[in-house]
């Protein structure tokens, strides 16, 4: 799935439709609205894959699976102490499959049907339907980074596997049930080396190109490391490092060397389709280790869309201009200026081009 075009209207934020390509980098001075967007999209994923009723606000959105666009408008409101579904209306290829006003509701062929929760989206109440359920398992694929609090400490975890519940993916070679899953690193990289060797090996070797000090990697049992507290068979993600013999695992690794490896993870292995919001990745890494990014997404035919966000001169630089999208936003309406309006102002080197950038007024007057 891909999000073509998005808008979104609440109480405290409101961004203007914006057209998303592929790859998409949130440019725009602090406190524009970059990470809201991130949130306010992930947020209706969240509603939709676990049927929960959410916050308030009106989203309008179109959406591009396979060969089909679906256009999706949405309005949620206060009732009382509840948010409840005001209306929906779900577009196929331009045909209405779906219009939900109040109590009302109609789905394909069948008109007036049985009153419906308001607290759910007709989406993950129809999602075995066979129109709905490209939509349901497009939201249902969306991953979202932020690196806020413990997360890639959460992440580095050392956990024991049952081999035996591992055996489905010898049967499947599905990347959607691993995402599904939701496993930490370790677990997912000892799945990845083992059933999907193919994946593993890329990640591998995009992370030692990052990390050209890095001899030799590994997945080794706990066992081998004397850990008390954990029983032998939990799998370990080590690494060597030149002139050391010592194995260093995961959670013994800098947080930049994590979050690398984490978001290389994550963009190799999750599955077709995918939509992955990341926020200001750079942050904690090393100059030699931000630049493995762009590098990543110039160099590999990615299947997922990303939708980023980044403060930083060489990611900037390094994605082309007509991929980024420069945030305005005047009191709580966030607007964007697209990249490919500035190609024609900006027809110099890439530095320049991010120079020009912190110059024009709607970048370096991001906030009215």
């Amino acid at each position: 799935m891909q999000i073509i075009d998005y808008e979104y209207n609440g109480p405290n934020w409101e961004f203007s439709s914006v057209q998303f390509q592929k790859i998409n980098l949130i440019v725009g001075d602090s406190g524009t609205g970059k990470t809201r967007l991130l949130n306010t999209i992930f947020n209706l994923g969240t509603y939709v894959a676990q049927g929960k009723s959410g916050g308030e606000g009106e989203w309008k959105v179109s959406l591009k699976i396979e060969n089909n666009i679906y256009h999706w408008n949405v309005s949620k409101v206060k009732e009382g102490n509840e948010v409840v579904v005001k209306n929906e209306q779900l577009k196929l290829n331009g045909a209405t499959i779906l219009e939900r006003d109040g109590d009302k509701f109609n789905f394909d062929k069948f008109k007036n049907l049985p009153k419906l929760s308001k607290n759910e989206m007709s989406i993950y109440i129809l999602k075995a339907e066979e129109l709905i359920k490209p939509i349901y398992d497009g939201f249902s694929r969306m991953l979202r980074r932020r690196f806020f609090d413990d997360d890639l400490k959460e992440n580095s975890k050392i956990m024991f596997t049952n081999e035996k519940s591992l055996g489905i993916f010898n049967k499947t070679k599905d990347l959607v049930e691993l995402y599904n899953k939701n496993y930490v690193l370790n677990i997912r990289l000892y799945v990845l080396s083992k059933y999907f060797p193919n994946i593993f090996k890329n990640i591998e070797t995009f992370y030692r190109e990052t990390f050209d000090f890095i001899s030799d990697v590994a997945i080794r049992d706990s066992k081998e490391f004397e850990l008390m507290e954990l029983p032998s068979g939990a799998p370990i993600f080590c690494i060597k490092e030149r002139n050391i013999d010592k194995w260093l695992r995961l959670d013994e690794l800098s947080s930049g060397m994590q979050k690398v490896l984490l978001i290389l993870t994550d963009v190799l292995s999750l599955p077709k389709g995918s939509i992955y919001l990341l926020d200001e990745y750079e942050n904690s890494l090393g100059p030699g280790a931000i630049d493995f990014l762009p590098n990543l997404l110039s160099s590999k035919d990615i299947d997922l869309q990303i939708i980023f966000t980044s403060h930083h001169p060489y990611i900037i630089s390094h994605i082309p201009v007509d991929h980024w999208y420069v945030a305005h936003r005047n009191g709580s309406q966030v607007k964007f200026e697209y990249g490919e309006e500035l190609v024609e102002r900006y027809k110099v080197s890439s530095q320049e081009k991010y120079i020009q950038l912190l110059n024009d007024p709607y970048y370096s007057e991001g906030i009215e």
